[in-house]
């Protein structure tokens, strides 16, 4: 009798799939984070040079015409804002590219393929894209009241997702048998108290992905067997 080789399926191609979608949002949200914090440094550097300028004094500006009140400052606070807009558009729209455009559907197709995932696939599209959203529209109708209810539902929500990330960390390790994924779970619960935490979370996210994709795309790779030969 000749043993069976693995023969990789469509639903086996499809999780490929879905863990490259996942890890790719994980690496777009910690670009996005990582460029953040430089380009947040050097906002801060920009910020203080300008501080001491106007401290020591006015400076003389030719392209503009004197006696103009107020010209330094002026431009000073423009450069200032055309930074500050710049710099904070490229690495949100790279996080939420991430996060909308690849990590959640990437837990939504796991929950298509395999009812473990299912419940936690829910809760991280409830929470990181509904509840995300709502906290968006909190944030921005702040001003008026009706902004104040929806920023708690959206925060509650989010809270939610982030539940459904810590299942999906346990459910992942039972599934597929990577200690990584089990300490990503348990670095995201502690990360509840210790926010920092949640940073190393992904990160171990990301690596166990990357070792789930490498182990099926070998099995995938491997040839199917010959049938038995008839005695």
């Amino acid at each position: 009798m000749v043993d069976q080789v693995y023969q990789p399926t469509g639903d086996e191609v499809s999780y490929i799939e879905a863990y490259k979608k996942m890890r790719r949002g994980v690496l777009y949200m910690l670009l996005a984070l990582l460029l953040l914090l430089i380009i947040g440094s050097i906002l801060l550097l920009v910020v203080f040079s300008i501080a001491v300028i106007q401290f020591r004094g006015p400076v003389i500006i030719p392209e503009l015409p004197e006696g103009v009140p107020g010209g330094e400052e002026l431009v000073g606070n423009v450069i200032v804002l055309i930074i500050l807009i710049i710099a904070l558009l490229v690495p949100v729209a790279l996080y939420f590219l991430g996060l909308w455009g690849n990590f959640v559907p990437g837990v939504r197709r796991l929950g298509e393929l395999n009812v473990e995932f299912r419940t936690a696939s829910r809760l991280v599209h409830l929470g990181f894209f509904w509840g995300v959203l709502l906290v968006i529209i909190g944030v921005l109708t702040a001003p008026i009241l009706i902004g104040i209810p929806i920023l708690i539902i959206g925060a509650i929500l989010v809270l939610i997702g982030y539940i459904g990330l810590i299942i999906l960390g346990f459910k992942l390790h039972n599934y597929e048998g990577d200690g990584l994924y089990l300490a990503a779970a348990i670095t995201f619960i502690i990360g509840i108290v210790i926010s920092v935490l949640q940073i190393i979370g992904f990160i171990l996210l990301y690596v166990a992905l990357g070792h789930s994709i490498k182990r099926r795309e070998a099995l995938a790779q491997t040839p199917p067997s010959a049938p038995p030969t008839p005695v």
